[in-house]
């Protein structure tokens, strides 16, 4: 009786290996397309899509996908419910640089609850997309350096309370109004180095109480000094 038992366990821990990390990856190859390439990594079920001249949301993925990754393509938009569309609703990343993105829709991302970080960064974007950012409330990490945005405007974050890194770099910003990151109680990382910026309100500091690190240097127009103005 007891080395029935002992088979019995045995086969009930080589099931449960099997659903746990073999199926998993057959499954995840499965739901691919030629153009991508579907994987486990990092404990993540993820779509790898980079520089493979798509031209919108990949269709045909799976489900669970969890991180996906469209670097170097040619999106140019975000249409509305880009990802609901295409069954992308489990989502936690979105690595979307240079895709020569010119637009995004307000519901771009709808019900994308789950995104943790999103990579719009070297773009052609000229202004921060605020209301698609509302369906993303779990965010916190958000990169849209390399974009021409020349202005931050009050309460462009204010839903997005875990975000804890954001960074703004080498875009074209002049001005940053006075609430414009109200909102951002648990940022620790922002960074504003390379814009065209030379003074800040005081006010835009007020809810920073958990920041660590601000980067503010100038790395074109010379030793430009920015200050904060009254």
């Amino acid at each position: 009786m007891p080395q029935v038992q002992c088979s019995v366990t045995f086969y009930i821990i080589l099931a449960f290996v099997y659903l746990t990390y073999i199926h998993p990856i057959e499954s995840a190859k499965d739901a691919c397309l030629s153009e991508c390439s579907c994987k486990w990594k990092n404990g993540k079920q993820t779509a790898e899509c980079v520089g493979v001249n798509l031209v919108g949301i990949p269709t045909g993925l799976s489900g669970e996908t969890q991180v996906l990754d469209l670097t170097g393509n040619l999106l140019q938009l975000l249409p509305s419910r880009a990802f609901y569309k295409v069954g992308l609703v489990n989502l936690q990343k979105v690595f979307a640089s240079r895709c020569g993105l010119l637009s995004i829709a307000d519901d771009a991302f709808y019900q994308l609850s789950n995104l943790i970080e999103l990579d719009l960064s070297s773009n052609f974007i000229t202004w921060i997309p605020a209301a698609a950012l509302r369906d993303t409330q779990l965010l916190r990490r958000l990169l849209l350096s390399s974009n021409p945005i020349q202005r931050v405007e009050n309460d462009t974050f204010s839903l997005l309370t875990h975000l804890t890194v954001l960074e703004l770099s080498s875009c074209q910003i002049e001005a940053v109004e006075p609430r414009a990151f109200d909102g951002l109680k648990s940022l620790e990382y922002l960074k504003l180095d390379g814009n065209k910026l030379r003074t800040l309100p005081p006010e835009m500091v007020d809810p920073f109480s958990t920041l660590y690190g601000l980067e503010l240097h100038q790395k074109i127009h010379g030793n430009v000094i920015v200050t904060l103005g009254v």
